[in-house]
């Protein structure tokens, strides 16, 4: 919606483009997600489409974001299983 919205008819002035991909990587896409992003609905409007048309076109763009935050919480997962670990060695190495 809000590249719908920044576009001026069919064009995207250079400015709002700018401001787009700042955008787009607050919200944790990467440059290429968030022009591709602009392009699906650039296209839809140059084709005369509706906004909901391109929300079709857009389940194409990876969802980066969603798969740095699995990451993290794998990371933090293992780091918090290795933490109990120790704790238990510890444990049997004091008292075992």
């Amino acid at each position: 919606m809000r590249v719908r919205e920044a576009m001026q008819g069919p064009m995207l002035p250079p400015a709002h483009r700018d401001r787009l991909l700042k955008i787009g990587r607050l919200l944790g896409l990467t440059p290429f997600e968030a022009n591709l992003v602009i392009a699906i609905v650039q296209d839809q409007a140059r084709q005369g489409g509706e906004p909901a048309d391109a929300a079709a076109s857009l389940a194409f763009v990876p969802r980066h974001g969603e798969q740095i935050k699995a990451q993290r919480n794998i990371r933090i997962g293992w780091l918090v299983a290795a933490a109990i670990a120790a704790e238990v060695a510890l444990m049997f190495w004091l008292f075992g």
